[in-house]
């Protein structure tokens, strides 16, 4: 009798700790995406309204905005997996480009569908983005 509550309590618990610990990863991912919008802000202001120009190379953009913009910043998402970083739009200046993108893959790792505001709670490896600063994608 013992043993079946045990089992019982375990199979709702368990589910619920991996939603609730998958949650937090995508929080704190989006903090870090948010982390490196304000930085490339910051950075568009000193560059006359240049991003980075490091299409494709988060280490690349990393190294432009660590240490003059931020004391640190990571290079991964709280499941591990590389940030990817693409500029685009108008050319201005010396040629740079005004707006980007940088996104995490979700658990799966893999680049594909954006978080939208119908996604499922559970749908974690769906794609957190920002663009220009703000998230595109929805967080729940």
């Amino acid at each position: 009798m013992v043993v079946a509550i045990i089992g019982i309590i375990t199979s709702i618990a368990v589910p619920n700790f991996f939603i609730a610990h998958n949650r937090a990863k995508q929080r704190a991912t989006a903090a870090e995406m948010n982390s490196y919008g304000k930085c490339i802000s910051t950075y568009q202001i000193d560059a006359q309204g240049n991003v980075p120009d490091c299409d494709g190379d988060i280490f690349c953009l990393y190294s432009s905005l660590v240490p003059a913009y931020s004391g640190t910043l990571t290079r991964v998402d709280q499941w591990g997996n590389t940030f990817l970083y693409s500029n685009f739009g108008a050319v201005i200046g010396d040629g740079g480009r005004i707006s980007y993108e940088l996104r995490s893959c979700g658990a799966d790792g893999l680049p594909g569908a954006m978080l939208e505001k119908d996604s499922p709670i559970t749908a974690f490896e769906l794609d957190i983005v920002l663009r220009d600063g703000s998230f595109i994608s929805w967080i729940k």
